[in-house]
């Protein structure tokens, strides 16, 4: 499917952080930002497209103005540190001008992207040149830019907007806004070979519609999009593709695309126009030869919403989910949009009535729950959130308790808001608890050095007081901790870390780098912890990067994953074997793929985890058992992902139920490509059978889920890191902060 996203009207004028997954999506902007960096001039100007992120945690973007020669650049975003630095300024003319697009991130670390005009200098639409698909490749002297394209005008089209899309085999897929047979744009494709890239045009588009907004793909392989008030379908036939126009709004609007429910119904939200000056929500029905358009809901402006903003989705059961920018309490003013309401998150059902399901009102509460839960016996559950809390945009994350209300709802409560950077910023692993109910945690950043921390919480009355325990110096001793902590049974901490170790020296990219550590912390008999390293990775066959919680087996063994390193650099699954005299490390599998999340043991001793597939082509991840043996250990591929409809890239770990069966999340595809929650059961003839019981829509039931839990009744509960609609327009557009959510099977899930 190729997706293409709309720039923004022209009163709005944000940045946006998103995910990219695959499909093709230009700069979205959102109501406010959160300050990860502050550009100037030489670093570049005008970030307005989406990040991508690598296997190792940078981020790299664009800015459409700036850098040396202030005709944009690309940046870099360094894992652990946060510290930004250009890889590339733009020269102008033949190299490229104003990268407006975001960046796609292939197999072997080589960014691809657009700029919207430089390369042909004899080129030219209207009074700019065409523009130019370009690829930036790491070396050991930097990144080497190399233009692999130049839009010709004309049939060849001109003027690349959007993010380009990658495929399985490598081919890069994007559009123009102008240009082709009848100067309406195109869709292009860029296929290598024989080290070579060549470009074709497999559509042009009629004069006026230049194409900007989401396409979406029945299952006979139509298109659908919308452009100027116009809804089109573009179909395939043996020649080329046909495009028909199914329906037109009279007084044209901006639409931000459609949906397709099972039935073949489109569904999609009208922004504004002189009918419906605060928006609506619509649906078309085919009927014979044409099709018939339904208002199901005209907004108020009021508390109600006001101008829908991107695309909506639908559930099983044909309620409609989206947002409005502004609107709601008409009180908050989130500073981007003159007031007038920071925007709310609705439902509406197939008779038309709407529901709001969520008032932005502010930041106080937290943003993005990325961290996982754990569920405590009163039934609250615990988790953290990765930005904001009591310090509003300067936050750094909050710890929260959610308490049912027996109603249906759930009340949260702000444990601890990480305000100060000495007691740690970005919790984002899951907390443990020991046998008093106090919570154990870390941060990845902050503390004395910066480098990360452990924590401790504990409660006092009605009150819950922070305790640091331990502050990473980004020396032997490690740095920025992402894995959860684990106690053995005298009450001792074991827990990873990212970086640090001075063992050895990785190379991703950011330059040489330590490759992580394994690490305990002794409690002492005044209550107090004691840091020494098990052992320090070199980044070689021993891997690097580890990210995970561990995990003991029933003879005190630990176990752990690590994101790099190991066969052909794409991570390793290791065991720390306890001495006389310290800890022995060594590489059980090499199964490839980068698995990052944290193993599950059964009683047999055989271990259970995931693979995120970022570098295997033809596979989006996999769920892995290893079985012990007498010559080492057995591997077997219990399932492997296919993006759509099983989903893709499944981060986090697996978990038993009391019935044997194995459950998971997987951060993308599923049916919508939002991510899923699936269920493996075992067949009984030593094969595993993988089933879907949830696809998340990315709208008010969120997008990316992470770890899940289970209940003694069979409920399922987790986190999603965006979504819900949460923050106001802070957390990367108007898609919301995360939700929490449980998953209940009476009679299905």
């Amino acid at each position: 499917m190729l997706t293409i996203s709309p720039r923004m009207p022209s009163n709005f004028f944000a940045v946006t952080i998103a995910l990219v997954f695959m499909f093709c999506t230009c700069a979205e902007a959102s109501s406010k930002e959160t300050v990860l960096h502050s550009f100037a001039t030489h670093d570049g100007l005008y970030p307005i497209a989406p990040l991508v992120e690598d296997p190792a945690g940078n981020f790299y973007g664009t800015t459409q103005g700036g850098g040396d020669r202030d005709a944009g650049a690309v940046f870099q975003i360094a894992a652990g540190t946060g510290v930004e630095s250009v890889i590339y300024s733009f020269k102008g003319g033949k190299d490229g001008v104003d990268p407006y697009g975001g960046l796609v991130l292939d197999a072997q670390g080589n960014l691809y992207g657009t700029t919207i005009i430089g390369g042909d200098s004899t080129c030219y639409v209207g009074a700019s040149t065409c523009g130019i698909v370009f690829e930036l490749s790491p070396t050991a002297q930097g990144w080497k830019e190399n233009v692999i394209h130049r839009f010709q005008g004309g049939k060849d089209g001109g003027n690349p907007y959007c993010t380009l899309l990658l495929d399985s085999s490598g081919n890069l897929y994007g559009t123009t806004s102008f240009g082709g047979d009848n100067n309406g744009g195109t869709a292009f494709k860029m296929s290598l070979s024989s080290g070579n890239w060549k470009e074709t045009v497999r559509y042009s588009f009629p004069y006026g519609y230049d194409p900007e907004v989401g396409l979406v793909m029945d299952a006979n392989s139509n298109l659908f999009g919308t452009v100027n008030g116009i809804v089109y379908e573009l179909s395939p036939t043996q020649s080329g593709w046909t495009e028909k126009n199914i329906y037109q709004f009279s007084q044209g609007g901006t639409l931000w695309g459609v949906v397709l429910d099972s039935r073949g119904h489109l569904f999609g939200s009208l922004y504004s126009n002189f009918n419906f000056r605060y928006g609506s929500i619509f649906e078309l029905t085919e009927n014979g030869n044409s099709w018939q358009e339904n208002t199901l809901y005209s907004f108020t402006g009021g508390t109600d919403g006001r101008y829908p903003w991107g695309n909506i989705s639908l559930d099983a059961s044909g309620n409609i989910y989206g947002a409005t920018v502004l609107g709601g309490d008409l009180s908050c003013d989130s500073g981007g949009y003159g007031g007038a309401g920071c925007g709310v998150i609705f439902m509406i059902k197939s008779s038309g009535e709407e529901s709001v399901l969520h008032t932005f009102t502010g930041l106080t509460e937290g943003a993005n729950p990325n961290g996982g839960l754990i569920l405590d016996s009163a039934g609250r559950l615990w988790g953290t959130t990765q930005l904001n809390g009591p310090g509003g945009l300067f936050g750094r994350g909050v710890v929260f308790d959610l308490t049912p209300q027996g109603n249906g709802t759930w009340t949260e409560t702000v444990v601890h808001g990480f305000a100060n950077p000495g007691d740690g910023e970005q919790p984002s692993s899951r907390l443990v608890a020991d046998a008093s109910g106090n919570f154990f945690g870390t941060t990845q950043k902050g503390g004395n050095h910066n480098s990360g921390t452990v924590f401790e919480l504990t409660r006092t009355g009605g009150n819950w007081q922070h305790h640091l325990i331990y502050s990473f110096k980004n020396g032997k001793d490690g740095a920025a901790p992402v894995g959860s902590l684990i106690f053995d049974s005298s009450g001792n901490l074991y827990g990873t870390t990212q970086y640090g170790g001075g063992s050895g020296r990785c190379h991703y990219q950011t330059g040489p780098i330590h490759c992580g550590t394994v690490f305990k912390l002794t409690h002492q008999t005044d209550g107090s912890f004691t840091e020494s390293v098990l052992y320090a990775f070199k980044g070689k066959a021993d891997g690097a990067l580890p990210q995970s919680a561990l995990v003991f087996d029933a003879h005190g063994n630990l176990f752990g994953t690590t994101l790099r390193g190991g066969l052909k650099d794409q991570g390793a699954v290791f065991e720390l074997t306890p001495t006389g005299n310290g800890w022995t490390e060594s590489v059980i599998s090499n199964i490839g793929g980068h698995p990052a999340s944290t193993l599950t043991v059964d009683s047999a001793g055989n271990l259970y985890g995931t693979t995120q597939g970022y570098y295997l082509r033809k596979v989006q991840g996999t769920v892995f058992e290893l079985m012990p043996a007498q010559s080492g250990w057995t591997e077997k591929v219990l399932h492997s992902f296919t993006g759509y409809p099983d989903g893709s890239q499944p981060l986090a770990g697996v978990i038993f139920d009391a019935n044997g069966n194995l459950f998971g999340t997987t951060i993308a595809g599923g049916s919508h490509g939002f991510g899923s929650v699936f269920e493996l059961t075992p067949d009984g003839n030593g094969g595993w059978q993988e089933s879907v019981i949830y696809s998340f829509s990315g709208s008010a039931d969120g997008f990316f889920p992470t770890d899940l839990i289970i209940d003694p009744t069979g409920k399922i509960y987790g986190t999603t890191a965006g979504g819900g609609g949460g923050g106001g327009g802070m957390c990367g557009g108007d898609e919301g902060c995360g939700v929490v959510y449980e998953l209940s099977n009476s009679t299905g899930w």
